[in-house]
């Protein structure tokens, strides 16, 4: 009797994990195959803006007047090791954000 019980749990259990699977392919391929194309039009309608934001008090001075800090844009926040460096030749970005 013990047996039986250990073969049918076990049977459930590659039944459930093969329902399991299925049901990721069935995701998957929902979401490639057929709303590809729904995905593909948002992706080229979507638009990013940048806005520049001027600090309220000004530039932060010393007393006799010169910029302790200076402003300049900064670029959003990106994983900058996960991108080729000759993307940003020429921008202002320190070396050691390239990990």
């Amino acid at each position: 009797m013990k047996g039986i019980l250990e073969k049918l749990r076990a049977y459930f259990f590659v039944i459930l994990t093969i329902a399991a699977a299925c049901a990721g392919v069935y995701r998957l391929m929902k979401i490639q195959i057929v709303e590809g194309d729904n995905y593909l039009q948002k992706s080229r309608t979507t638009t990013v803006e940048t806005q520049v934001i001027e600090a309220p008090r000004g530039e932060i001075v010393d007393a006799s007047g010169n910029a302790l800090i200076r402003f300049r844009r900064l670029l959003p926040f990106l994983p900058f090791s996960a991108l080729p460096p000759f993307l940003f030749r020429g921008a202002d970005i320190p070396r050691s954000l390239f990990v």
